[in-house]
């Protein structure tokens, strides 16, 4: 509704879509989501596909030799996605692009980057999108993944690209490309995230799945390290829905946190909330837990007034029961 329905809000959004569906017609809320459901499509995007449909119709697959007609129109298309919003089938068409101009590297370094984004990033900057590209892309999945897998070949990166589309998006026929095309599984995976090497590849996204997934001592040790390392405060979005559960992670997370509630206020915001944290908050640095409220909607309410599609704001502004006439306006406001 408000943003790409194949990401990791998809939860909220749909329960939001179910509540605004039973209200009636005349409710400023329900005039907001009819008027947003009319499907658009820019210049852009319709060029795009018109090329996709097109010079490079069937070039996707691994085993395509290009023409050098198909070549030029292959550059072309790059260099018009190079500034598009991170969507994933933006992503994937660049970098099987390059590979298909023998930039592996090239490759490589977009996976790594994608991998890397932050949670929040992820949800706040892939905007709302209704568009007959993103319908057709979904057709392109399997060749694009497939060619992937083959061109990158070996390199774990690939295994955990295919990993974070799994985590972080829902559509089944994406879902069952990247699952076909994995070859290692999440142990897997995790076991070779225990290497410092892979670790530095992709820190942002390795950190996360190994706060996910980590059970017992090998959490523990893996936390006690993580926050011995000068760069903890930079990757607490790791922490959203699994805070630590030995008191000094827990406290050391509470101290990054009072570091970065100026830097990075939405986190502070988002994390505070945590069950037990706000308690040791209180006592490590009570001066940064004083207002919560009043701070935390001035916060979403100047962010929604800045970027009207940030899901996570509104989230934080629905739970904070914050649907009224003046955020419907703004939100419908072109």
């Amino acid at each position: 509704m408000l943003h790409n329905p194949q990401t990791a809000n998809e939860v909220f959004l749909l329960s939001l879509r179910d509540c605004v569906v039973t209200m009636p017609s005349t409710h400023p809320l329900k005039r907001w989501l009819q008027s947003k459901s009319v499907p658009k499509a820019s210049a852009s995007t319709k060029a795009i596909q018109a090329v996709l449909e097109g010079e490079l119709k069937g070039v996707w697959a691994s085993d395509h030799a290009m023409t050098v007609p198909q070549r030029q129109a292959l550059i072309r298309l790059l260099n018009d996605l190079e500034d598009l919003p991170p969507y994933l089938d933006y992503l994937t068409l660049r970098a099987v692009g390059y590979l298909k101009l023998g930039n592996w590297a090239r490759t490589e370094k977009l996976i790594t980057d994608w991998l890397n984004v932050n949670l929040l990033e992820r949800i706040s900057q892939t905007p709302k999108r209704s568009d007959s590209l993103g319908k057709f892309t979904t057709g392109l999945a399997p060749d694009l993944f497939e060619s992937l897998a083959i061109g990158l070949e070996g390199h774990l990166v690939v295994d955990l690209f295919f990993q974070g589309v799994r985590e972080f998006y829902s559509e089944q026929e994406i879902l069952k490309a990247a699952e076909k095309h994995q070859e290692l599984d999440e142990s897997e995976i995790l076991a070779k995230l225990g290497l410092m090497y892979h670790q530095s590849v992709v820190p942002g996204f390795s950190a996360w799945m190994l706060n996910r997934d980590l059970e017992g001592r090998r959490r523990g040790r893996y936390l006690d390290s993580f926050f011995g390392r000068t760069d903890a405060g930079s990757r607490s979005w790791i922490f959203l829905g699994r805070i630590p559960d030995q008191g000094k992670n827990r406290e050391a997370l509470a101290r990054e946190l009072a570091l970065i509630k100026t830097k990075n206020p939405l986190l502070f915001h988002a994390l505070v909330p945590e069950e037990g944290l706000l308690g040791v908050l209180k006592r490590v640095a009570p001066q940064q837990v004083n207002n919560l409220i009043k701070e935390r909607r001035t916060l979403y309410q100047t962010k929604i007034r800045e970027d009207a599609h940030n899901a996570w704001v509104l989230k934080g502004l629905v739970e904070m029961g914050q649907i009224d006439e003046p955020l419907v306006q703004a939100l419908s406001a072109p």
